[in-house]
């Protein structure tokens, strides 16, 4: 009989094990809420890089207090990525069906027809064919296992399903696929009615568009899977570029120049959260979403149940060193929002 190399431990063997480890645990009933709330593996094993980093002991000081507002805390950012991320599909799925439906036709037989597309696009990670993703766009039309789905009430109920209808059900990955096999005319409108800025070179903002929507599907799906969000980062299929961003969002005080250069300490703010976040911003376009992501994003602050104000912020200068984002995030945000309303007046 195999032995199993990670056992299960009851709560008392956790929190013995923990107390053994380094971690200070002074008021057991919390350590017990926290274990069998959070879990072990999201509370501890998590973060262990961080508070752990040689797998044996904790960091001097670390209390179990501290992981838990960590991991709230992380949790509320995923939370707040997580809705702007279904945001930005919904504007990105509107313009794509809208497109479709303009420039080819409502029917399936006219906005799937193969020569309206190119048969295939040279992914990093492999060749994408236009085959494969209509055969997705069918599942999606007469998958029976999807509840509620409008395009197989549409399929059964009237003559066609137009694209605004099979959007609603297409992953966004398969989404963000079929857009990449359009032909250059509805590719290229469809990128200029997401990106309006006339400044920007087509070719800038095709890669821009390209790279932002994986990275932000990245970490929605990170963040809907409870997956180490904070570990991640995009890789070079989806790298943000920090000199796009910056034209995107001129004079914002969001990307910081030395001497007219962005540094490599800023740059690599770009491989995360941080690159998504303005990613996030440049599709809302409108000072009132733009307002309404900023607020929800301070109101974060407001729900770490820490009652010092200044704790709150140095869980946050914490949480902006593990996750690659700018420590002063929260002033370049709510400095930006000012400048907009100021613009208003």
């Amino acid at each position: 009989m195999t032995i199993c190399d990670k056992p299960f431990k009851t709560y008392d063997e956790q929190i013995e094990l923990l107390k053994n480890r380094g971690l200070i645990i002074e008021d057991y009933e919390f350590a017990l809420h926290a274990l069998n709330t959070i879990s072990y593996y999201d509370l501890i094993n998590r973060y262990q890089r961080y508070f752990m980093p040689d797998g044996e002991k904790f960091i001097d000081n670390t209390r179990i207090e501290l992981l838990y507002s960590f991991s709230l805390f992380d949790k509320s950012i995923q939370s707040f990525i997580l809705k702007y991320s279904m945001f930005i599909e919904n504007i990105f799925k509107t313009k794509l069906a809208y497109t479709l439906a303009k420039d080819f036709g409502a029917k399936e037989s006219e906005y799937l027809s193969a020569a309206k597309y190119r048969q295939s696009y040279q992914n990093p990670n492999g060749t994408l064919t236009f085959n494969s993703i209509f055969w997705e766009c069918k599942k999606t039309i007469l998958d029976p296992k999807i509840t509620n789905n409008p395009t197989l009430y549409y399929y059964k109920k009237h003559n066609h399903v137009p694209p605004w209808i099979l959007l609603k059900n297409l992953s966004f990955s398969n989404a963000i696929n079929l857009f990449k096999l359009l032909k250059d005319t509805q590719r290229d409108t469809i990128v200029n009615e997401l990106i309006t800025n006339g400044q920007i070179a087509l070719s800038d903002k095709i890669n821009f568009v390209f790279c932002s929507l994986e990275a932000i599907r990245l970490f929605r799906n990170s963040a809907a899977h409870n997956l180490d969000f904070t570990a991640l980062r995009t890789n070079e299929t989806r790298k943000l570029s920090p000199t796009v961003i910056s034209k995107l969002l001129p004079g914002s005080g969001l990307v910081k120049k030395e001497n007219k250069k962005i540094s490599k300490i800023e740059r690599s703010f770009f491989r995360g959260i941080y690159g998504v976040m303005l990613s996030m911003i440049i599709y809302l376009k409108t000072n009132y979403l733009i307002g309404e992501f900023i607020v929800d994003f301070m109101a974060i602050f407001r729900g770490v149940d820490i009652n010092d104000t200044n704790i709150k912020y140095h869980l946050f200068k914490c949480y902006s060193n593990i996750a690659d984002m700018p420590v002063d995030t929260p002033d370049r945000l709510t400095n930006y929002l000012s400048a907009c309303q100021q613009k208003q007046l």
